[in-house]
Parts: structure tokens; sequence; C-alpha cells
């Protein structure tokens, strides 16, 4: 196991998204952007961003796929 990571609830869908990062839709209707960070000894993952998506989604479990358009900004960062 290279990295574990606390959630406030269960994940229903994962997502890669780009060469190093990876979308988190979980059951509390949040949608997290984590960034994989890795070194030489370690790997970890970076919270870069979320949304909240109550009264837009109503039945989270039913979700299959999820995306996200990351900003220019944060590609060249």
């Amino acid at each position: 196991m290279l990295h574990v990571e606390k959630l406030a609830a269960s994940a229903v869908h994962l997502a890669p998204t780009g060469g190093d990062s990876i979308l988190v839709y979980t059951y509390d209707n949040v949608l997290d952007h984590y960034i994989v960070a890795a070194s030489n000894r370690t790997i970890g993952l970076v919270k870069v961003g979320q949304i909240a998506l109550h009264g837009i989604i109503r039945a989270p479990p039913r979700v299959r796929a999820v995306s996200w358009v990351v900003p220019e900004h944060q590609l060249r960062e």
C-alpha cells in the first residue's frame, strides 16, 4: 500500500484526470480533486480542489462518471 487517504464519506467513483491527478466523488455528494505528489521515498495525495454538488445531484450512488476541467494555472504549477 503506497498511500491511505481518509475521506469524510465512502467513495462512489474514482477517475484519473491528466497524468497526475485523481477525482474522488463521495456519498456525501462532494467531488474532490487530488494531485499525486511523488518523491524519491514517498507517494501522497494533495487536495487541490473540492466542490459540493448538493442540489445538483440528488442520488450520489447513481453517478457513473465524473469529470473536472483543470484551470490552466494549475496545469502550469
